[in-house]
């Protein structure tokens, strides 16, 4: 099911933050182990985008994808994914609510 995926893709995202988090503490003598990890945060980081664009949560999709750029800075695929989800976020200025305004929305209406 889709829910227990995004969980099971979460948790993986995690995992392999705290692995990569990890290898850097210890340096150069954990260079394969960084590697691992940073495909890993890549992979999974980059299909949490995916799925959360695909909901149209254009924010999510970002601060994923800005972490396995972070990991993975030179990935061809996460660089195109980046800037075409930039590009959809600028489609939606002045179309949708600002955060600012969906938070007052929330408050006014006691949610």
């Amino acid at each position: 099911d889709g829910l227990q995926k995004q969980r099971d893709l979460e948790a993986a995202a995690k995992v392999y933050d705290e692995a990569w988090a990890l290898s850097e503490a210890v340096g150069p003598s954990a260079e394969a182990e960084q590697a691992a990890a940073g495909r890993g945060v890549a992979s999974v980081r980059f299909a949490l985008a995916n799925a959360a664009a695909k909901a149209g949560d254009y924010k999510a999709a970002d601060a994923h994808i800005s972490r396995a750029l972070k990991v993975d800075p030179n990935n061809t695929l996460l660089k195109n994914f980046k800037r075409e989800n930039d590009a959809r976020v600028a489609d939606l200025v002045g179309k949708t609510p600002s955060e600012t305004a969906r938070l007052m929305r929330e408050i006014i209406s006691g949610r």
